[in-house]
Formats: C-alpha cells, sequence, structure tokens
C-alpha cells in the first residue's frame, strides 16, 4: 500500500525505477507528470411509502427469500457480529465527499459530480519544488493555479498534503524532516502557505473564493515518512505551530496512519498489538508503537487521518480502533480518510502468477485459494481484454459507493476518492499488477501535455456516474443508519435521512472473492407496502435504470446482488 512516485519526463529514470520496483512492488502509484441531482422526495406521491418502509425496515420486518444463487455463502460473518459497539444511530454531520489527485484542466469536469472536496497531487507542492533553494523566494504558481482552478469550478474544501522533502533543508534521503538550521525556514513556508489561502483579508492569494483549511504534514506515516516516531513528531509540532500562526481555522493532519490487512481477522482491544504485528513490513514501516506516539500528542494535529487502502470494511475497524485509543486518552477529535484505493485485491508483488517468489499482499476476501484464478485475471487486464475491463471499471464502481457509504455511517469527516486517471505506468506488462487492479482505477481516460501536465478528459468511466449518482442521492442528509438484517447478514443495509424521509441503499456482500467468470450473486428481500416504491440501480453511465416496483399482496421484493441499488 505504499505510494510510489513515477515521472513522466525521463524515460533513463523510469528505467531504472521499474528496475527497483520488480524487486520491492508496490500498490500505489500517484499519477504525476503523467448529474443532475435527484429530486426532492415528493410528499404527495412519496410520503405513504416513505413511512411504510421506515417503519417496515426500521423495525427489522423484512422477509427474505434466501436464495443465493451463486457459491456458498456463510451465513454469519465476525467481522459484522462486533460492529454492535459502532452502530451509532445518533444524528451525524454530513461527509464530505473528494476526488484524488487533482491535477490541471480536470476541474470543470469532474465538478459535475456535484461534492465538495478535492486533493491535489502533493509532490507538484512539496517544499523542494515552491523553494528550490534556502534563498529562493516561495513560489505559489502551482498552488495558485490549482486552487483557483478547483474553486472557480465549485469545490469549496480543498485538501493540501505539504511534504517536507528539501534537497537543501533535508537531514537526509531516508530522513525527510528539516535539518536543526533550517526548522525556521520550513515554518516559515508552512506558514505563508496557510496565510496565502485562508481568506483574512491578510496577504491572500488574489481572487480566493473560500478558505483552505485541511493541511495533511506528510502524506503517509510509512515509508514515506521513514524518520523516527520523534523526528516526526519534531517536525509535527513546528508545522501546527506555524499553521495556527497563520489561521486559527485551520485543520492540521498528521500523515495518514496506514494499516491495512491489520484488521483482517477482526481483533478485539486486546489483540490489537498481536494484529499490528502481524501486518507485512511492506506496508507498516512504522510500528504500533510508533503509531500510539503520534496518538500521545494530540496537541499536535486538529483531526485524525487514516488510509482506506485495502477492503472497505476494514473502515469499520479502523475507526473502532482509533475510537478505543482516544477513549484510552481521554480525548475526541474527528476522523479523515485522506486517500482511498479500490480493494486491488493484491498488491507490493507480483499477481501475474500464483506461484514463486515477489508474491503480492492477498486483501481481503482473497485467499490463497484464489491466486490463480486471480493471476489469470490479472494477465486478462493487461492483455486488455474487454470483458474483463468492463467488469474491472464496473467492479470499482460499487466499490467507491460501499466505501464512501461505509464512512459516512462511520462519522467520518472527509474521505478522498481515488483516482481521478489511470496510474498507466503500473498498468505495463513489465509492472505484473503489482499495484492490482487499483492501476486501472481512473475514474476518466485523458490526455495529457507534458510539458504542461495539463489533462483532457477523453471519456468518463462507470465509477465516475457511480460516486455522482450517489452524491446526489444522499446530499443534505441529516442522518445515517446501518439497519442489521438479522436474517441474512450478507445483506447490507443502510438508511439515509433527508428532509426526514428516508433513501434506502443496499447489496449483498458473500465475503468471497468475486471475477468476471463467476455468476454474479443474488438474493431478494420482500418489504410490506401499500404502495410502489422506485428502485434504482447503481449507475455506470449517463442513463439512469430506475423503475417502481407495485406491491403483489401487499408485499415488493427487490432483487439484490453485489451492486448497490437505491430505494424510496
Amino acid at each position: 500500500m505504499k505510494i510510489m512516485k513515477f515521472t513522466k519526463l525521463s524515460c533513463l529514470v523510469l528505467l531504472l525505477i521499474l528496475a527497483l520496483l520488480l524487486l520491492s512492488g508496490c500498490t500505489k502509484v500517484k499519477p504525476q507528470d503523467q448529474t443532475d441531482a435527484k429530486d426532492n422526495l415528493d410528499d404527495s406521491t412519496n410520503a405513504n411509502l416513505n413511512n411504510d418502509l421506515s417503519n417496515n425496515l426500521q423495525s427489522a420486518a423484512v422477509q427474505l427469500d434466501n436464495n443465493i444463487s451463486a457459491a456458498d455463502p456463510e451465513k454469519e460473518n465476525p467481522a459484522e457480529d462486533n460492529q454492535s459497539e459502532i452502530l451509532n444511530t445518533a444524528q451525524k454531520k454530513e461527509i464530505l465527499i473528494g476526488i484524488e489527485y487533482a491535477m490541471p484542466g480536470i476541474a470543470k469536469e469532474f465538478s459535475k459530480l456535484g461534492i465538495p472536496a478535492v486533493k491535489y497531487y502533493p509532490d507538484a507542492i512539496a517544499w523542494d519544488n515552491m523553494q528550490p533553494s534556502e534563498t529562493s523566494e516561495i513560489n505559489f504558481k502551482v498552488m495558485d493555479n490549482f486552487v483557483t482552478e478547483f474553486q472557480e469550478a465549485g469545490f469549496t474544501d480543498l485538501v493540501v498534503a505539504l511534504k517536507s522533502r528539501s534537497k537543501w533543508a533535508e537531514k537526509g534521503l531516508f530522513n525527510p524532516t528539516p535539518k536543526k538550521e533550517f526548522v525556521d525556514a520550513y515554518k516559515k513556508w508552512v506558514s505563508s502557505v496557510v496565510e496565502r489561502y485562508d481568506l483574512d483579508g491578510d496577504e491572500d492569494m488574489p481572487s480566493l473564493k473560500y478558505p483552505v483549511k485541511y493541511y495533511e504534514i506528510g502524506t503517509e506515516f510509512s515509508s514515506y515518512e521513514p524518520e523516527t516516531a520523534e523526528e516526526y513528531l519534531e517536525m509535527l509540532e513546528s508545522a501546527y505551530t506555524a499553521a495556527h500562526s497563520a489561521s486559527d481555522k485551520v485543520i492540521v493532519l498528521h500523515a495518514a496512519f496506514l494499516v491495512t490487512t491489520a484488521f483482517k481477522d477482526n481483533p478485539s482491544a486486546e489483540q490489537y498489538e498481536s494484529a499490528f504485528n502481524e501486518v507485512d513490513q511492506r506496508i507498516m514501516t512504522h510500528s504500533y508503537s510508533d503509531i500510539k506516539k503520534i496518538l500521545d500528542k494530540p496537541e499536535f494535529f486538529d483531526a485524525i487521518n487514516f488510509h482506506s487502502l485495502g477492503d472497505f470494511y476494514e473502515i469499520e475497524n479502523t475507526m473502532q480502533w482509533l475510537n478505543y485509543e482516544m477513549n484510552k486518552r481521554n480525548y475526541k477529535k474527528s476522523i479523515i480518510i485522506s486517500d482511498t484505493l479500490v480493494n486491488s485485491f493484491i498488491g507490493q508483488g507480483i499477481a501475474t502468477k500464483c506461484t514463486g517468489t515477489g508474491q503480492g499482499i492477498l486483501i481481503k476476501p482473497v485467499t490463497e485459494a484464489d491466486k490463480c484464478r486471480l493471476a489469470t485475471y490479472f494477465n486478462n487486464l493487461i492483455g486488455e481484454n474487454k470483458e474483463t475491463l468492463g467488469w474491472t471499471y464496473k467492479y470499482h464502481a460499487s466499490d467507491i459507493v460501499k466505501r464512501v457509504i461505509i464512512a459516512a455511517e462511520q462519522n467520518v469527516e472527509l474521505i478522498n476518492i481515488a483516482s481521478t486517471e489511470d496510474f498507466d505506468l503500473l498498468k505495463s506488462k513489465i509492472m505484473q499488477a503489482s499495484a492490482g487492479t487499483s492501476a486501472w482505477s481512473g475514474m476518466s481516460e485523458v490526455s495529457f501535455n507534458i510539458a504542461t501536465q495539463q489533462r483532457t478528459v477523453k471519456s468518463l468511466r462507470p465509477s465516475f456516474f457511480a460516486l455522482q449518482q450517489l452524491a446526489s442521492s444522499i446530499k443534505g442528509y441529516s442522518n445515517v443508519e446501518k439497519i442489521p438484517v438479522l436474517d441474512n447478514h450478507e445483506i447490507k443495509l443502510y438508511k439515509f435521512t433527508i428532509n426526514s424521509k428516508p433513501v434506502w441503499i443496499a447489496w449483498l456482500e458473500t465475503g468471497k472473492l468475486i471475477l468476471p467468470e463467476d455468476v454474479i450473486p443474488e438474493t431478494t428481500f420482500t418489504l410490506d407496502a401499500s404502495s410502489a416504491l422506485t428502485v434504482e440501480q447503481m449507475q455506470t453511465s449517463s442513463s439512469k435504470d430506475a423503475k417502481q416496483i407495485s406491491p403483489e399482496n401487499g408485499k415488493v421484493s427487490i432483487k439484490l446482488t453485489p451492486y448497490p441499488v437505491y430505494v424510496w
């Protein structure tokens, strides 16, 4: 789950990096140098049926036809059973949905998603790029262009990652924290950035429309911050002080925790230590002890930050763990997911072979028994098999919808959804699918100008339309609940309350790997209803697939698959 950086400006450099990556593997690569809202529910036509739906489902009066058509599903999911502590039905703040990584030229097209947040590509605005020498003035040109383009397109909540990499100021190649003599210069850079974009009327960027509030200090508490926890904390304290000296409204985030696979076996609090110790060091280069050192210093950050790069249900476990850690320390802070990936199935190593050395790390729900057919799948992806690509794009669409819904129910403040474009280099045969499916996870296909990095969106993928549909469907919600379906734990049911009316989103989750050759599992559940219900399928294009289902004998049956459906 590490984030490797590639440049398209130098083929010679790429060849060297490719050779190194084949030895170490990678799972997440950041791209670089590379509709209408749902109508409000109509009172006169929908009030009765919404009340019926709310009363029927909320009281768990769901009649199930457990006719799963795919492989034998397990009736119990331990990871779900232990979530009762976090099934909070209290009123929740609406989640901020964002996209990453923003590159020049895409703002107008992506503003059609109807979401407020966006995260720029961090390396483009790293300290070294903004201030290449000790005597250089800070160059805000790239940052100004990003802020201007995306704010003019309607994005209101920008997320900025401040990377301290600096050839002249850092301690070394494996320690990006500033040398003692350059700490003041580092603080000046941080405070200058915050001051320019805080909209306080003092030294603001011309034409600034909204304040930029969210700043990450570093991108990820992994190999991207290889220094000791103590050194990172010194830098975090400096950055926090500098940022707040410029604005009292800024929200400073520590470098995000990366704990993918730590919760695959649903550990209890007493098992956290051993669960973290078992995580492959290719994922967790910092120990659980190091993470706790960061959590021990809440005075140095305003919100907790983590990355969701594996199974989307790990969000529940991660939130449970972070709340546990905060409770132990007697404080409470908002939680943000500053980076995501679709579930890549495998990462940090070879995915196109199922035997031999250099194998990638399996991500739940993948098991050892799946490796060989998974290798066939990835070889088909690399070969651009049309059916495999089409299936993958739809799978990615369902993944990001579920990821946002789960995060919203868990009361996450903000989530950035990846990615705006494919990671082209990782799609090549030589890379052996080392980043899993995430290499193909772009919401759009783009062309770009190498010199300016300006993108042109050529086409939009299913994940774009699915995210657009979700954002429209839940916009303005005042509460979200996860409703346990006691008769069938594989049915996932969420209720969003919008203007006192419910919108339900449901899907089937068997907990098993499904690939293009598999029969799509399905089941049905039956609702008591006196009027027709509207059922809308997950969108994969600009066309909607919605229909009204009239009750028969006072009941409406709805088919569920792994692809979410909306009911109102």
